[in-house]
């Protein structure tokens, strides 16, 4: 039997880079070494899927309303719009699994922060540079489609961070009690 070369895999590298250089959060050290005995495992799945749904279904709204209220190729612009930015957004609010966002700072790896603001620009490069249109399948988007896709992205994604908020403080009221001491 001949083995055959490993196949390259497609993903977004610099999305995944995110996480490889963002700094350890407190604690983490002292949590116990997870029993890799399979892959993906059922909690592990359920992350995927529960983070996955929601910018899954934002970009199939943007998709539809786009499409009811324009054209195939506005819908198709809007949508890659919302995912170039949604899963950097998502990639940011995941890249700490208890501290949120805002309480680190969009600053808090650079790398992010800058990459965020490189696919804001393409995103506004491929709508608004009409030779660029025929490379790119793209088109100008009305500024009405602009706000669609930056609210819809945003809230498909920003639940991580209030869910996250939301259990930061209740851990710190806990700790922080004067009832603690």
């Amino acid at each position: 039997m001949m083995l055959q070369p490993l196949r390259p895999r497609k993903m977004d590298l610099a999305s995944s880079t995110i996480f490889v250089t963002e700094v350890a959060e407190q604690g983490t050290m002292e949590k116990p070494t997870p029993k890799m005995n399979v892959f993906l495992g059922k909690t592990l799945i359920i992350k995927i899927i529960k983070n996955s749904i929601p910018l899954a279904l934002g970009l199939l709204c943007i998709y539809l309303r786009a499409y009811q209220n324009y054209n195939l190729v506005i819908a198709q612009t809007a949508t890659f719009v919302g995912w170039l930015l949604g899963h950097i957004l998502l990639a940011l609010n995941l890249k700490q699994e208890k501290t949120p966002l805002t309480i680190q700072g969009i600053f808090s790896n650079l790398f992010g922060a800058f990459w965020l603001c490189a696919m804001i620009m393409l995103s506004i490069i491929i709508t608004s540079i009409p030779q660029l249109y025929p490379y790119v399948n793209s088109t100008n988007l009305p500024i009405i489609v602009w706000i669609e896709v930056i609210t819809i992205i945003t809230l498909s994604t920003c639940w991580i961070e209030i869910a996250k908020l939301i259990r930061y403080n209740k851990t710190n009221l806990i700790t922080h009690s004067p009832l603690q001491k």
